[in-house]
């Protein structure tokens, strides 16, 4: 059932921050409804994933032992398996900082692209779609050749490059306000500053799974989800909320968000990769069977 509530809790918490950006500074509840469409989606796959995959039944003399769910979370806090699980506990660390930065102007990017670049409902929608397509043209790739690297290397100049150039895109985007016919310009920086950003969850998904403890992977994926989408959306989102209302361009239901989001949220990620350099770079090497 653990794979059922982390999908239901994933839709749940996205729906949530979709709802407060949505509701509390725009009024276009359409695309509210849009966003509870989406995560209901999520929620639905959930379900139906949790009655389709298979699992082998553990006897009851390979149950270690029985411990309450407080139990188990205080476990995690013991010095002895923070020492065992170092490299681990760092590489949720870099996740967390990374997803902060990301959701200080991921919920708002839509909105940014319509009302401060000013692009159409319609070229937003191609836009989107066409980012989508090369972004699995350049997963494949990645996955491919990522290998041949070591993950150290790529997490770190992966998340730096990511940020410099979404940086870039910020303050271009300042040359770009309501210049639809330069709108472009701004899909395309975003692109390119993906791709190290894809280079860097990639090679960062990988390591984080190799790390695993055998026979506590489940424990450690419902930790990771802490990480990854709890911190990053209860940090995160109020503080671009905060950003866009110091910065951004008042209406009469709220704020237009500004290229500030960018800049400051890419500034957090950067310092993801402090948790990156206390690992070795020797834990980053690829072993191949």
């Amino acid at each position: 059932m653990s794979s059922f509530f982390i999908r239901c809790g994933y839709g749940i918490s996205c729906s949530y921050d979709c709802i407060w950006c949505c509701r509390s500074n725009y009024r276009y509840l359409r695309v509210f409804r849009v966003f509870l469409l989406s995560r209901g989606i999520v929620t639905l796959t959930g379900l139906i994933a949790t009655f389709l995959i298979e699992s082998t039944p553990i006897k009851k003399d390979e149950i270690k032992s029985e411990k309450s769910l407080l139990k188990e979370f205080a476990d995690l806090m013991n010095p002895t398996i923070l020492k065992e699980n170092r490299t681990l506990f760092l590489l949720f660390l870099y996740m967390a900082l990374a997803g902060i930065g990301m959701q200080v102007y991921m919920p708002y990017l839509f909105i940014f692209m319509e009302h401060y670049v000013g692009f159409s409902k319609t070229e937003l929608g191609l836009f989107m779609a066409l980012f989508l397509l090369l972004t699995i043209v350049v997963l494949v790739f990645v996955g491919i050749f990522s290998h041949r690297f070591n993950r150290k290397t790529l997490v770190v100049i992966g998340t730096i490059l990511g940020a410099i150039g979404t940086i870039i895109l910020g303050f271009t985007s300042f040359l770009i306000e309501g210049n639809s016919s330069l709108a472009v310009v701004i899909f395309l920086l975003y692109f390119v500053s993906t791709i190290p950003a894809l280079i860097s969850s990639v090679a960062h998904g990988g390591w984080l799974f190799d790390k695993y403890p055998e026979g506590d992977v489940g424990k450690f994926q419902g930790i990771r989800m802490i990480f990854m989408v709890l911190l990053p959306m209860v940090i995160g989102a109020p503080i671009g909320a905060a950003i866009i209302s110091t910065f951004g361009i008042p209406i009469a239901d709220g704020y237009i968000p500004t290229p500030e989001i960018f800049i400051f949220g890419r500034l957090i990620s950067i310092f993801s990769v402090i948790p990156i350099l206390f690992i070795s770079k020797s834990e980053g090497h690829i072993k191949l069977d």
